[in-house]
């Protein structure tokens, strides 16, 4: 197993993906992260303002920098044993939505991370770390993964700080490239 932290660390989170997510908040706006159990498994996600009550990590939506650019970020946690001291990264997604109207979002773009998915599996090395899906793509384009570290995978599936690390870049990169061009 990759990317496995006591169940202390794991609550640490908290404080860590609002930092990283910071270049896509609004300007002088700091976003929060809650923790929630659902289903045995841990979930962190990130948000703006008011806690949001929907039970689904996907809708917790909070703005960005961009008016009409919403995102959502969540990471799944799942214990490595029945007494849930050590939780192993399932997946860190964010997802970037442009709004239509006040009802219709459009996902335009998504980061995810599926730390620990099989070596033997045949999308490995492109999806075991940060890798971005092209959402406004057709099919079968919007399924692809677009590995931002194959060539040291390796290295940023080391550790959660290395990944972490890497997931910023990441997040710098998007913040640029997608946000900086509105």
């Amino acid at each position: 197993m990759r990317c496995v932290l006591e169940m202390n660390k794991v609550a640490s989170r908290v404080q860590e993906i609002p930092k990283f997510l910071g270049p896509l908040a609004p300007p002088k706006r700091r976003l929060a992260c809650q923790r929630r159990l659902l289903n045995r498994q841990l979930v962190m996600s990130a948000y703006l303002g008011s806690q949001p009550m929907d039970p689904s990590p996907e809708q917790w939506r909070f703005p960005t920098r961009v008016s009409h650019i919403r995102a959502s970020y969540h990471e799944l946690w799942v214990p490595t044993d029945f007494r849930q001291e050590k939780f192993f990264l399932d997946r860190a997604y964010l997802h970037l939505f442009i709004r239509r109207d006040e009802r219709t979002e459009d996902e335009i773009v998504a980061l995810h991370c599926d730390p620990n998915e099989s070596a033997s599996s045949k999308h490995y090395r492109y999806k075991a770390g940060p890798h971005v899906h092209m959402s406004t793509a057709e099919d079968p384009l919007h399924h692809s993964h677009i590995a931002l570290n194959a060539g040291n995978l390796e290295d940023v599936l080391r550790s959660v700080a290395d990944l972490t690390s890497a997931l910023a870049v990441a997040v710098t990169m998007i913040d640029d490239q997608v946000l900086g061009l509105y």
